[in-house]
């Protein structure tokens, strides 16, 4: 796993292209531009970036804050790397739709290569729309006899409120809070 704190454009350039040659994730640090074009184009001015290319060939453009990347592409893209004028220019092409990611860098900060292993399974629980929609379409499922009176209409994200009466007559309120379902009687 090589790792680079504050390489030269050239090491990190030779760097990368290994890295990426043998399909390695890349995690870099870099003061850039990014350009899109694509089925519609897109400019982001000069800042500080992460950067990640992966050995599928997708490559996310995040900045400081949210989660979301702000350029990205999906895996199935080709690297090119070269640098000119005294900038790294790292370029992401798609073939099918035709798109570009150009990722121009005139310093890099951090530049690790990693190869990873993960053959887990991954399992998607309900999410809280989908588990009020199957309460409101089978109340049982949560007790026998459970009729509803009432839900939210607006689902906010987190929260899923389901109101009821159970075969006592007791009034029930269901609030789910991520995917954790809370019965309040």
């Amino acid at each position: 796993m090589p790792v680079f704190v504050s390489p030269e454009l050239d090491r990190a350039r030779t760097e990368l292209a290994k890295a990426l040659e043998s399909r390695m994730m890349v995690a870099m640090v870099a003061n850039c531009t990014v350009t899109y074009s694509g089925r519609t184009g897109s400019d982001m001015g000069e800042g500080e970036r992460l950067v990640v290319l992966k050995g599928d060939g997708c490559v996310l453009v995040h900045r400081g804050k949210d989660y979301q990347p702000v350029n990205w592409q999906p895996s199935g893209c080709v690297f090119q790397t070269r640098i000119e004028k005294g900038v790294l220019i790292v370029k992401a092409v798609r073939p099918s739709p035709l798109e570009t990611l150009t990722i121009e860098m005139d310093r890099v900060e951090f530049l690790a290569a990693f190869r990873l292993r993960d053959e887990a399974e991954f399992v998607l629980h309900p999410s809280e729309e989908e588990m009020q929609k199957a309460i409101l379409a089978e109340p049982g499922l949560i007790e026998q006899g459970l009729r509803v009176i009432d839900f939210e209409k607006k689902v906010a994200p987190g929260f899923v409120d389901v109101y009821g009466i159970d075969s006592g007559e007791t009034p029930w309120s269901l609030r789910s809070r991520k995917t954790r379902l809370e019965r309040l009687r």
